[in-house]
């Protein structure tokens, strides 16, 4: 006979736990290549912002113009931006 686990208040049979475990958890080597997939998608997308920013002729990267919350940073890099020609407000 089959012993019996409780899991989250119901009684499981062995082989059913083993089996709901299996199907639940995902291998090391899944979660490794998704890792490493997610981050160089990542690197990816970052070279693009970072280019486009470039040809725009923003003055920072991307990650900086994103992670700044000063306004007057904001309004000098939007200032100079003016002062190249690149904005035509």
């Amino acid at each position: 006979m089959a012993k019996i686990h409780r899991l989250h208040g119901r009684n499981l049979r062995r082989d059913h736990f083993m089996i709901d475990r299996l199907l639940h958890q995902p291998k090391t080597t899944v979660l490794a290549r998704s890792s490493v997939f997610t981050l160089s998608a990542n690197i990816f997308a970052t070279y693009l912002l970072n280019a486009s920013y470039y040809a725009s002729g923003f003055p920072v990267p991307y990650q900086g113009a994103q992670l700044s919350f000063s306004a007057p940073r904001l309004k000098g890099w939007y200032a100079q931006l003016i002062d190249f020609g690149k904005l035509d407000v």
